[in-house]
Formats: structure tokens, sequence, C-alpha cells
């Protein structure tokens, strides 16, 4: 079974990532960190500045509203969405739902 980090945050700061924002040595330990613990999902109501290096190891996806109990669901519903996104590699893109 696919580990599945959760990181609710109540901020509410844009996800986007502008160039020449974000710690690059940052992104590295926290995906290196995750990568050793097998996680290829992302899931949170905000994403930082290091959303472009991230995204090329993990899906992510954003979560705007509800509890984690509704976007489990929303995770299991979307589950063959979030698998083909998965499927494009280092190109795949951030999902809202």
């Amino acid at each position: 079974m696919e580990k599945i980090i959760t990181a609710f945050a109540t901020d509410d700061d844009d996800d986007d990532d502008d160039e020449g924002h974000g710690d690059p040595v940052k992104a590295q330990g926290v995906t290196g960190m995750l990568k050793k613990e097998g996680v290829t999902m992302s899931v949170s109501k905000v994403f930082g500045p290091n959303l472009k290096r991230i995204k090329k190891k993990f899906l992510c996806v954003l979560f705007k509203d509800g509890s984690i109990e509704d976007s489990l669901k929303k995770l299991q519903t979307n589950f063959p969405v979030l698998i083909e996104e998965w499927s494009k590699g280092e190109e795949r893109n951030f999902i809202k739902l």
C-alpha cells in the first residue's frame, strides 16, 4: 500500500512556485527523507515555494476545503486520476481536489 503524507496547514498562502524562490537544499533534504520512506504522494492544503521541485518526485494533491476524512474519501474516489497523473513522471502536475 502506498504511503500518504498529509500536511494540513491553516495558512492560506499562494501555492505557486515563483522562479528564484524556495530553498533547493531544504527541498532536497525533505524529498530524500520521504523517498527513503517510500512516499509517493503529498497531500496538503498549502504547498510552499518548493512545489516545482517537489512535484518532480511526488504526486502533489492540493485540498482547499474539507476535513481529513473527506479528503481521504476524495483520494479514494479519484484514485484512477491520481495513478494516471503519477505515471507522467517528472512532467506531472499537482492536482487540486
